[in-house]
């Protein structure tokens, strides 16, 4: 991001003006914006599907965002021109151009029934990526923050190292050879699932779990204990501090297979819990690699924040 790491901006949204609706910034994949707080994710790509984010708000869909990687930049008014006469087809409904978008967007915007929806594309040369957005205005379109929106979109950098990861209440910066695995948003619980692409490659575990009200039980040690597959051995246990909060780390082994035994070879298991007071949440980080070495340390540039305002969310994984 152009945004430096010291920009206090950085991981969060831009500040916003006295009476303006609170902003949150989300990245994934590489695409960054801000948006308001209560525009909340209700669906996010998985690694292997088109990269795509959608937003809504208690009552209403509200933002689209879709990209994907050209070999050529696109004649962005021919590509919305087209869109326009499919649409004003199908709606029969007229379909205008958008009046002074930021630069470089374009885009058009036709009247609903109970608002405006407005179609916007740009390109960045950079990456070759197109990205395309679609807002839906109930009422009357607040073009002062189609705009804050709009500006604030940025491509990472292709060398960008380490990366940011933020959405669903969880921001992470990570190493870059760590590609995304998987990603699950369970009601109350958070997963991402990283891993590189060197052989026996170590696996990278994010979570974020709320109402540990309802199911912690006892302590969060005696918890991360239990995460413990039963095949492991325990090797050590500890306390330790992150974001200034007491939590706990366990190392443990297990077994592979026989030949890989003879080898010396062993599946190696690190993990970290800590409870974040501020947001109510519990942070869990698992990391798993088969290796020789009875130890293991997470990746250098891994950071987990918490004590981050941002609301409460309902989000649908793929």
């Amino acid at each position: 991001m152009r945004r430096s790491a010291t920009d206090p901006t950085h991981h969060g949204a831009a500040p916003h003006p006295p009476g303006a609706a609170r902003m949150d910034r989300t990245c994934w994949r590489g695409l960054a914006l801000d948006h308001p707080a209560a525009w909340e994710l209700a669906r996010i790509s998985g690694p292997n599907e088109p990269a795509r984010l959608t937003f809504s708000d208690r009552r209403y869909h509200r933002l689209d965002v879709k990209w994907l990687q050209l070999t050529r930049k696109p004649n962005l008014d021919g590509m919305l021109d087209k869109h326009r006469r499919r649409t004003s087809k199908q709606t029969r409904t007229e379909i205008r151009d958008l009046p002074n978008p930021p630069d470089p967007w374009h885009g058009i915007v036709r009247d609903a029934p109970d608002g405006q929806v407005v179609h916007v594309a740009r390109f960045f040369n950079d990456r070759r990526w197109l990205v395309e957005a679609v807002l839906i205005w109930p009422d009357t379109r607040d073009d002062a923050l189609q705009r804050r929106v709009l500006e604030s979109f940025e491509a990472e950098a292709r060398d960008a190292d380490p990366r940011l990861w933020q959405a669903m209440g969880l921001s992470i910066t990570l190493d870059r050879q760590f590609g995304l695995h998987e990603c699950r948003a369970d009601v109350g619980r958070v997963t991402w699932e990283f891993q590189t692409s060197e052989r026996r490659s170590p696996e990278l575990t994010v979570e974020r779990l709320a109402m540990p009200e309802h199911w912690l039980d006892g302590s969060l040690r005696d918890w991360l204990r239990g995460q413990k597959p039963e095949d492991h051995r325990l090797a050590r246990e500890g306390l330790v501090h992150v974001n200034g909060h007491r939590g706990y780390e366990l190392l443990s082994w297990a077994k592979v297979t026989p030949i890989a035994s003879l080898r010396g070879y062993k599946r190696v298991r690190y993990e970290q819990a800590w409870q974040c007071p501020s947001e109510g949440r519990v942070y869990h980080i698992v990391l798993t690699q088969i290796r020789r070495q009875a130890e293991l340390t997470l990746p250098g540039a891994l950071e987990v924040r918490c004590c981050r305002d941002v609301p409460d969310v309902v989000t649908s994984a793929p």
